[in-house]
């Protein structure tokens, strides 16, 4: 992180934003763990590809409030500060709700998202990405998030940042020949 960065974050206000996503602590993750704590690392990753925009970084640690409490109250958000307006429509844009259609029907309309919502969805699925775990997860859903990834989120990043897009395709490319590794044992062991 340059001076110029460090200086502009420390200027930044996040405090009550953490504070609404403390929302997310009892909130379980199929993996473990909790959403709270995946919303600090997709903060973090955003930090490390040096997105230091307020807008971004307030969105980003929110992410996941309205898809896990749909009922959250919008207007605590408006008025936390200048940005509340902006960070409610981005963790709009970011949020599935499962009322409203399908996971790929979600994912399909991301590309018509506006900037923020893309580089903040590339830092989200990094982050699921390295808790990708085939000890958790079947080998079907570990293949369905990698074509996911494929198929919506990599384009997101090659229209946002290359830097992600790096990070994704070898993400990508580990996972898959993590997972073929361990069906070929298991049709090892089965013969």
């Amino acid at each position: 992180m340059t001076n110029s960065e460090m200086s502009k974050l420390a200027s930044i206000t996040l405090a009550p934003y953490i504070q609404k996503a403390t929302s997310l602590i009892g909130v379980p993750r199929k993996i473990g763990g909790n959403a709270y704590r995946h919303c600090f690392y997709v903060l973090g990753c955003l930090i490390d590809y040096h997105y230091i925009d307020p807008v971004i970084l307030k969105a980003g640690i929110i992410h996941d409030l309205f898809e896990d409490y749909p009922d959250f109250d919008r207007n605590e958000i408006i008025a936390i500060d200048e940005d509340g307006q902006r960070v409610l429509e981005i963790a709009l844009e970011l949020s599935h709700f499962k009322t409203v259609g399908t996971k790929e029907h979600y994912l399909s309309n991301l590309k018509h998202s506006s900037r923020e919502c893309k580089i903040i969805k590339c830092a989200d699925r990094i982050s699921n990405l390295m808790d990708l775990s085939i000890a958790v997860f079947r080998d079907e859903k570990v293949r369905r998030i990698i074509q996911e990834t494929v198929d919506y989120i990599v384009p997101l990043a090659e229209e946002v940042d290359t830097n992600m897009l790096k990070e994704l395709k070898d993400l990508v490319e580990s996972r898959s020949q993590l997972l073929n590794f361990f069906e070929e044992k298991i049709k090892q062991s089965k013969l």
